[in-house]
């Protein structure tokens, strides 16, 4: 069978999105029926020879199951502290989030509740700064409840983390800081002193923005910011994922490669490189499904093999949701799955794809923008669906983000790591400041012009979204042909491009 893991693991990721959307409350009834549909699919997989749907099968039947010993297993235990008043001792896991009520947030693991041994990710909310560290020890009394318990939204987005309950306290917060850290203590300091001094180095919103593209930390982005980059199409721009990841790991391995290193020895020490940045960043869904699909990607000059990116994804997508079957309700995880799920299948468009021209830089140039398009249009084609459905927006110009914002991506998370390595040396500093402030100064510029573009953000229930529904079909139709013919068609971009027109001037 071809593609094994990808078979797997998106069946795997369809068995939980049907548990946690539509079977939640009757998953006896669900595992019944997947396990009928098992057994009646091995007599076909035995005449047939092809083994894809049983496979596919017993992926979603081993999902209910994981689903439904979770709820069990961690999610009721849980809850079963909720409007009991508890004395809670507890780990912090990372720095602070105050909300725009002047609220300060803790993620933190307990250790001990009234006094019995207990593992539970919590948040802890105070009206203040509390001034406790990752790795401090937090005591304290509250009644903890569900969180989201009213908002089925925010109660999927926090069971898509492990996090269950939080817990209010105004008084009485007692803080320890312990003689010894560990080892991962030190990529938690290295990020406060590297956000620190960026944001000594350069303007507020700047240095906001780079503090996302480095670590995905978006707190400090103003609102206006944000809006603009969620117009504009750029929000991917600001979620560590594996464009970021690829920046760093592919750029040290290359330059590994310039000093002549071993296959081997690069690719390992790229994998290392991989788990410090996912240490270092947010630990996002995007972060870690970028971090597995490079390892796996590396992994294969340890072996001499080659992997195939799809099967890479197909085992990102199982690591994520076996470790937490509410993973699906993250809308983040199944943007950055589909978003590369796009980018691979509209990528094979692409490999025989050469604008002729005499000369050769234009020939360059206009190859590339109309990769650069392609690509862009199979990542929004697959996140459309997604974006409609929780937002009831779509953003039309992303492809432009990919154009002329992306390519300066690279060198500004360069500079910025020179910025840090560097930032006593003002015949270094000095000049990379201000050249990342001419960078971030043209990203931000582009993005806010973009944004401002007529139609550049459509809603969902205005008329000209009805416009736009049959050129995403045709899009769709587009790239289907395409891939199936493994080639890319002029012909059939002509009558896409005719698609078009007709439909916005009628």
């Amino acid at each position: 069978m071809k593609r094994t893991f990808s078979v797997i693991g998106f069946s795997y990721m369809l068995g939980l999105v049907l548990m946690n959307y539509v079977f939640e409350d009757s998953c006896t009834v669900f595992i019944c029926a997947v396990s009928v549909l098992f057994a009646v699919s091995l007599p076909i997989w035995a005449v047939s020879k092809r083994p894809e749907i049983s496979v596919a099968l017993l992926s979603v039947l081993l999902s209910a199951a994981m689903f439904s010993l979770e709820n069990t297993a961690a999610y009721a235990p849980a809850v079963e502290y909720a409007d009991t008043k508890c004395e809670i001792t507890a780990e912090v896991l990372d720095f602070p989030s105050r909300s725009s009520s002047g609220n300060y947030s803790y993620l933190i693991r307990t250790r001990e509740i009234n006094g019995k041994d207990e593992r539970l990710k919590m948040y802890l909310y105070a009206p203040f700064d509390i001034c406790a560290e990752p790795y401090d020890e937090v005591s304290f009394s509250s009644v903890p409840f569900i969180i989201g318990e009213n908002d089925v939204s925010f109660y999927r987005y926090f069971r898509s983390k492990g996090t269950y309950i939080g817990a209010y306290a105004q008084y009485n917060i007692n803080v320890d800081k312990p003689v010894r850290k560990p080892f991962l203590s030190l990529f938690k300091t290295f990020r406060g002193n590297s956000v620190d001094i960026i944001s000594q180095s350069l303007s507020v919103n700047k240095a906001a923005f780079a503090s996302a593209i480095l670590f995905g930390d978006r707190v400090m982005l103003d609102s206006e910011t944000l809006e603009d980059f969620t117009k504009s199409g750029a929000a991917h721009i600001l979620a560590f994922s594996g464009l970021h990841m690829s920046v760093w790991v592919m750029g040290l391995y290359e330059l590994l490669r310039k000093f002549r290193t071993k296959d081997k020895t690069a690719s390992l020490i790229c994998i290392g490189a991989c788990f410090a940045i996912v240490c270092l960043t947010s630990m996002s869904a995007s972060v870690l499904r970028s971090a597995v699909m490079t390892c796996i990607y590396l992994s294969g000059a340890l072996f001499g093999r080659r992997s195939d990116a799809l099967n890479s994804l197909g085992v990102a997508v199982f690591a994520l949701c076996i470790t937490n079957p509410f993973t699906v309700c993250d809308l983040s995880f199944l943007m950055t799955v589909f978003a590369t799920l796009g980018v691979l299948l509209s990528a094979r468009l692409t490999d025989r794809i050469s604008v002729p021209s005499k000369t050769k830089g234009i020939e360059k140039a206009l190859t590339y923008t109309a990769t650069s398009v392609i690509i862009s249009l199979g990542a929004s084609l697959f996140v459309w669906p997604l974006t409609v459905n929780s937002f009831g927006t779509v953003s039309t110009l992303g492809w432009l983000v990919n154009l002329f914002i992306v390519p300066f991506l690279a060198p500004c998370m360069f500079l910025c790591g020179i910025l840090i390595a560097y930032p006593g040396i003002s015949l270094i500093a000095y000049p990379v400041k201000h050249i990342l402030e001419v960078i971030i100064g043209y990203i931000l510029g582009c993005v806010r012009l973009i944004a401002a573009i007529p139609f550049s953000f459509i809603e969902t229930d205005s008329f000209l979204f009805c416009r736009l529904l049959p050129i995403f079909i045709a899009l769709v139709i587009f790239l289907i042909y395409n891939i199936r013919n493994k080639r890319f068609s002029v012909a059939s971009l002509c009558c896409l491009g005719s698609i078009s027109v007709v439909t916005m001037l009628i």
